[in-house]
């Protein structure tokens, strides 16, 4: 069963936490983590361009039902997506991070990999691709990975708990009290 462990990332602030007694008074903070996968672009990434090949960082976003590609993700891609016409057409808007934007429905083939080589292959993957630019200054956005019609679809992402803090095979990859894999049936 082909799998790969995702990266997690801590965002928690001190004035972010939250932090509760548990059954025996004992004091819990829950982890706030982000969690982040490698993606390439197009169906076998060996046969497109050196820039659709190139590893993305993304992040998993289980509050989002697509996923979405900011327009600088996108753009050096764009023969490789199918444009899907929306009934009843009309220019779709969408939200993230607290802004609003335009985009466009497609679908594009996306591989995931892991910091240990291993790959998944690439599947077609449902999304909302954003025509706005950030404005001067503004962080340019993330490539969001929704839960439906995506990376996610037939596969199995599961999590667990652990006291590690950090991977023994890659001292850089921290857990934050949890592991998380997602793999191939």
């Amino acid at each position: 069963m082909p799998f790969l462990r995702i990266r997690t990332e801590n965002v928690a602030r001190a004035d972010r936490l939250i932090r509760f007694r548990d059954e025996q008074g004992r004091e819990q903070t829950v982890p706030l983590v982000r969690l982040h996968l490698a993606i390439t672009i197009g169906r076998d990434s060996a046969r497109v361009s050196a820039d659709e090949g190139k590893p993305r960082t993304a992040m998993l976003d289980t509050g989002a039902p697509l996923t979405v590609f900011p327009k600088h993700h996108w753009q050096g891609s764009a023969r490789q997506i199918d444009r899907l016409p929306l009934v009843g057409g009309g220019t779709p808007t969408g939200r993230a991070g607290g802004r609003r934007f335009s985009y466009f429905l497609g679908r594009v083939w996306v591989g995931a990999a892991d910091p240990f080589g291993r790959r998944l292959p690439s599947v077609p993957v449902l999304a909302q691709f954003r025509e706005d630019d950030p404005a001067p200054g503004e962080p340019l956005p993330p490539i969001l990975l929704g839960l439906w019609g995506g990376i996610l679809e037939g596969r199995t992402l599961t999590r667990w708990t652990t006291a590690e803090r950090y991977d023994s095979d890659l001292p850089t990859l921290e857990s934050f009290g949890q592991w998380w894999r997602l793999s191939d049936p």
